[in-house]
């Protein structure tokens, strides 16, 4: 049987992970037995998504403004400047 516990996005702990029901979006919400923390593998609107972050810096890095990275990434100004 194959085990498609994700891991932890706080802590990355792959044991103790487990369903925690859902989310409004219906998507799976987990709960780390770790560190108590709750968290999903995907979410719809991607300013959550892991690395978003770098790929912020990667694009202004390249000489892209703040309105053409909210364009390519599908961010909001608020969000774009946060990472910043």
């Amino acid at each position: 049987m194959l085990n498609n516990t994700p891991i932890c996005t706080h802590c990355d702990s792959s044991n103790n992970v487990k369903k925690y029901g859902l989310a409004r979006s219906g998507l799976q919400r987990y709960r780390c037995g770790h560190c108590n923390k709750t968290f999903q593998a995907k979410y719809i609107y991607p300013a959550y998504e892991e690395n978003m972050a770098k790929q912020v810096q990667n694009l202004l890095s390249k000489g892209k403004t703040k309105i053409q990275i909210c364009g390519i990434l599908k961010l909001r100004h608020s969000v774009v400047d946060r990472y910043l």
